[in-house]
């Protein structure tokens, strides 16, 4: 596992709709970890970690229809419906690093 500074990677320039396949965690200043897994096809899932915070589905992957990530910024996480619906947006708090897991 390697953190990277802000530059011009996936992990230095933040997270996208474009970042190629991989799996990442976003670290936020609350304390969550977000992983992230984008498989080769270009679906994405998300699942996060607060000890101190529950979210409902915590732990739980779910499925990414969007994401934008980005040091010092919050994140916008967008998730796909469960079911019959909308999506769901979700904010973090301002992203502190990006792991990049290296498999």
């Amino acid at each position: 596992m390697t953190t990277e500074d802000f530059g011009t990677n996936p992990a230095q320039a933040g997270l996208s709709d474009r970042t190629p396949a991989g799996h990442y965690r976003l670290l936020t200043a609350s304390g969550s970890e977000y992983e992230i897994e984008i498989l080769p096809s270009g679906r994405r899932r998300v699942r996060r970690h607060n000890a101190n915070a529950a979210l409902r589905r915590d732990d739980d992957w779910l499925l990414l229809a969007g994401i934008k990530a980005q040091i010092g910024r919050p994140a916008v996480l967008i998730l796909e419906p469960l079911g019959e619906g909308a999506v769901t947006t979700r904010l973090t708090t301002p992203v502190v690093a990006v792991v990049v897991d290296d498999e």
